[in-house]
């Protein structure tokens, strides 16, 4: 017969392994630390050998504990993993989106209503948060993000090709008042710290004669913060096309140097590379990239040089 301890005790020993007590197992577990202890001593009786070594209440995992969870743990993430790909693969009207944040909140929740009316048949569930999604593990189907550090078993492509180039609002530019390199020198320089491009970049290739002290000014690890912080009229912000093309439709924001941008490829489509065929992200990649088509025509003639 196969050696198959029960469920009950594998269960036990992974919390117990990972929480690093007894108490924090039962509380994720639900049941009381006795109920642990029992399980645990259960499970050690069938194994022959005892898992954790009890001085004074306190409960040490043993050498043999380390090595059995290593095996264990594994285990359990694999069925974790297969468990989210079967359900999230079984939701063909479910389309679940992660996106960075500020990618969210200025350009696809603006948007999504049309993939709504095109494709009312999907559910779409959109997250947006700092930390990176993981397409394998999570239950996510399309992911944006920033960077495109990925692993073997995601499929990414970037978007689209960005503009980082200094921006403005419409109030800092006043009639007869500082305008390019003068402007500049006199307003606060707003930082996002998370950018590809900085302003020692942009500086270094247009402007390397300007001496600016670069240690000042606000800085902010999301762009949406320091696009808001612009559009306040509170200095002069450095971002990318994409993410301030709403704020540049509208006039909420304008370019201090026409097109003198540095180009970057930053936002990257990722899908899990078992999910690519799948309908529904074949729709929603299609709808995505023909949006971004779309606005790609009007970007640039609203980086009319506006010194």
């Amino acid at each position: 017969m196969p050696m198959r301890p029960t469920m009950r005790g594998l269960t036990a020993f992974d919390a117990v392994m990972r929480t690093g007590s007894f108490a924090a197992a039962a509380s994720e577990l639900n049941i009381t630390a006795s109920a642990v202890s029992h399980r645990i001593k259960a499970l050690e009786s069938y194994l022959g050998l005892s898992l954790f070594n009890r001085v004074h209440r306190q409960a040490t995992p043993s050498e043999a504990a380390v090595e059995y969870h290593g095996h264990i743990g594994r285990a359990f993430a694999d069925i974790e993993r297969a468990t989210v790909r079967l359900v999230s693969m079984s939701r063909e009207d479910a389309l679940f989106v992660h996106a960075a944040p500020t990618f969210a909140t200025q350009w696809l929740m603006p948007r999504l209503s049309g993939f709504f009316q095109a494709h009312p048949e999907l559910d779409v569930r959109v997250t947006a948060t700092p930390q990176p999604a993981d397409p394998e593990k999570d239950d996510i189907d399309v992911d944006i993000r920033y960077g495109d550090r990925y692993g073997p078993g995601i499929v990414a492509e970037p978007l689209c090709e960005e503009q980082v180039l200094p921006l403005v609002s419409p109030a800092l530019l006043s009639e007869g008042g500082p305008r390019g390199l003068d402007l500049l020198q006199r307003e606060t320089l707003i930082h996002s710290t998370k950018c590809l491009v900085q302003w020692s970049d942009w500086l270094a290739r247009f402007a390397p004669s300007l001496a600016l002290d670069l240690s000042r000014g606000p800085k902010f690890d999301r762009s949406f913060l320091s696009i808001g912080t612009a559009k306040d009229g509170l200095g002069v912000c450095l971002e990318s096309t994409l993410l301030t093309f709403h704020d540049l439709e509208s006039g909420a924001l304008l370019p201090l140097f026409g097109q003198q941008g540095i180009p970057i490829k930053a936002h990257y489509l990722a899908v899990p590379r078992h999910k690519q065929g799948l309908e529904k992200i074949r729709h929603f990649r299609r709808w995505l990239r023909a949006e971004l088509e779309r606005a790609s025509h009007w970007v640039t003639p609203l980086l009319a040089d506006s010194r």
